[in-house]
């Protein structure tokens, strides 16, 4: 049955990956075929920058001097950055426009994320999110994401029930473009199915502290790892999908200091949100980044633009200039 499962997840492909066990790095033995560049594509320009964008500004939007010529990011680059105190920067996004936006930028990892639940859909947790939903959302993102890693998370209860819906849900979201997918919870049934995963050639990346998909089993959105019981049990998710063979995991809404000792716990690296600055990266829905949604203001959130206000402005001067006729520069 195993072998079936194997082949049925990719219709008889096989992908290379970076097979990360116990946190050491295992060589590939197949062709890198997951990701968008092969082998040969990257023999071929290897005096050339692996980016489709040229040197000046495209359509507008200004390339990062230091995104210019970078390689494809992949897992094994991801591990190494914690090796080499690298820190990883990742954002969420859920449409093409932002995506052409971030794949001229230092952005190392694309996250489709259940989130479009909040941003997307206005809605007040992710359940309701499908797999359809994600699935839409990556093919859109994945058009114009060409350097970073691009994830998707699993969406609430498509992953865990058994081992062949599992992989037939992942499969729809490698089809879709996605080069990873991000998994919620730590429990042993989750562990054993990402060990099939990653073994079958699917980079994986955890999640633990908060997890959204189980809101209503924590009485709300609540800071994780307030005691001591807690901590341990963080510690040992974060060391068991850590010998699944994650490459990296999500650390959500806990304690600093127990997002920092679980950092110095694992080999893998750990990226926060609302988990504060000791982990290895950080991870920020970009609408919030950017100062679009409005009233959202967790005491995490620290926003960098104002664009909600730009927004509403520009729209007001639109309005104001088609009443006089002046909108068309013709």
């Amino acid at each position: 049955m195993l072998r079936k499962l194997y082949f049925s997840l990719f219709n008889g492909k096989s992908f290379a990956h970076s097979y990360i066990k116990n946190g050491q790095l295992l060589k590939p033995t197949v062709t890198p075929s997951l990701h968008r560049l092969s082998s040969s594509d990257s023999k071929s320009s290897s005096n050339k920058s692996n980016l489709d964008v040229p040197k000046k500004a495209v359509v507008g939007y200004a390339v990062s001097d230091a995104a210019i010529g970078r390689k494809k990011v992949r897992t094994i680059d991801i591990v190494s950055m914690k090796e080499k105190g690298k820190r990883i920067k990742c954002l969420t996004c859920y449409d093409y426009t932002f995506a052409s936006i971030l794949e001229r930028t230092n952005v190392d990892i694309v996250l489709v994320g259940d989130s479009a639940g909040h941003v997307m859909q206005g809605k007040s947790n992710t359940l309701s999110v499908t797999l359809d939903h994600i699935k839409y959302h990556v093919e859109c993102v994945a058009g114009a994401i060409k350097r970073p890693l691009l994830v998707a998370d699993m969406p609430f209860m498509s992953f865990g029930p058994s081992l062949e819906v599992s992989c037939a849900n992942v499969a729809t979201l490698v089809a879709a473009g996605a080069e990873a997918v991000k998994i919620e919870g730590a429990s042993e049934v989750l562990c054993k199915q990402i060990e099939f995963l990653v073994a079958s050639g699917v980079p994986v990346m955890g999640h633990i502290g908060l997890q959204p998909q189980a809101v209503h089993s924590y009485g709300g959105f609540r800071i994780q790892g307030k005691n001591e019981k807690a901590l341990n049990r963080l510690l040992q998710q974060a060391k068991d999908l850590e010998n699944a063979g994650c490459f990296s995991m999500v650390i959500e809404l806990t304690e600093p200091s127990v997002a920092a000792q679980i950092t110095k716990s694992v080999k893998i690296p750990t990226i926060s949100i609302g988990a504060g600055n000791s982990c290895d990266g950080n991870i920020l829905v970009i609408q919030d980044m950017l100062g679009m949604n409005i009233g959202f203001k967790p005491k995490f959130l620290k926003t960098f633009a104002n664009l909600e206000e730009d927004i509403r402005n520009a729209v007001n001067r639109y309005c104001e200039e088609v009443d006089n006729g002046t909108s068309e520069p013709i």
